[in-house]
């Protein structure tokens, strides 16, 4: 299960770097998922992700719009950015939330990578707002140095629930969004975990209190 979580979370940081970089580097047994999330999102065409498990996330948001088409750079910022903004890593199943706590394990145990993800998320912070939503820095909140130095000894179900119930009492999510339908309503009420979590703005509350 360990194993198999962290070829998931290598896919997904792999994703990301490709669209800033332009480098492939996918991992064993992940390629064709790894080059078919990159063919949606640069041809920002189509909905549903079988690797991210979720019929809702639509690909034409992953088209670079306003101050972002002037360059090339800015483009591939854009698509990245939004790749870990919203593509979701579901914490429901034992496996995927796994691979949410192997990301976040690889970025505490490592100082430099640490101040710099702390560092990226104060700057975002400042120009838009508190996080809403899980994030991978609540995530890196709540594990200890020994759990992040070895996520073995959180492969088991009973770990795992100790750290839901430890996000989940953290109570972050300020915004809750409605689908059109009951099926859609569910599968934005499930549990995930995002790189960089959507932001709250008092005006967003409001709007989303209105539809």
């Amino acid at each position: 299960k360990l194993k198999n979580a962290s070829q998931w979370a290598t896919t997904y940081l792999a994703i990301a770097s490709h669209l800033i970089t332009g480098r492939a580097q996918f991992t064993p047994r992940m390629d064709e998922a790894f080059k078919t999330e990159v063919e949606k999102i640069l041809s920002a065409n189509g909905t549903g992700s079988e690797f991210l498990k979720t019929r809702l996330i639509q690909y034409s948001q992953f088209k670079p719009r306003g101050n972002y088409t002037r360059s090339e750079e800015l483009e591939k910022y854009f698509r990245c950015v939004k790749w870990l903004n919203t593509a979701p890593i579901f914490i429901e199943e034992d496996e995927r939330f796994l691979s949410a706590i192997l990301i976040a394990s690889f970025i505490k145990r490592s100082p430099a990578d640490l101040q710099a993800f702390q560092k990226f998320n104060e700057a975002i912070k400042f120009i838009v707002g508190e996080e809403d939503n899980l994030s991978i820095s609540n995530l890196i909140s709540i594990i200890s140095d020994e759990q992040a130095s070895n996520p073995l000894i959180l492969n088991h179900t009973e770990e795992l629930n100790i750290l839901r119930k430890k996000l989940n009492e953290l109570n972050v999510d300020k915004i809750r969004p409605k689908g059109g339908d009951d099926t859609t309503t569910a599968a934005l009420a499930q549990g995930a975990i995002l790189f960089t979590a959507g932001r709250y703005t008092f005006d967003a509350e409001i709007l989303s209190r209105l539809t």
